[in-house]
């Protein structure tokens, strides 16, 4: 079902690409599957559209060091 999720969010990102609630979403989703490469791309995605909002700037500082932890556990 997470499958399902992610094309459903990925297809609503893609309908409203301005949006940066989507591309936080994905990110958030991702996060979550422990697939942190396309977590960080998504994370990006959404910093970038929102204008630095500080939640989504967090976000990605979260999702980079999660990252970090994984490459070298």
């Amino acid at each position: 079902q997470m499958d399902q999720a992610v094309k459903h969010l990925i297809k609503a990102a893609e309908l409203e690409p301005a949006q940066a609630m989507y591309a936080q979403a994905v990110a958030l989703l991702y996060e979550t599957l422990m697939d942190y490469r396309k977590a960080v791309a998504w994370a990006r995605r959404a910093v970038a559209l929102s204008g630095d909002d500080p939640a989504n700037v967090s976000m990605l500082e979260r999702i980079q060091a999660a990252a970090a932890a994984s490459e070298n556990s």
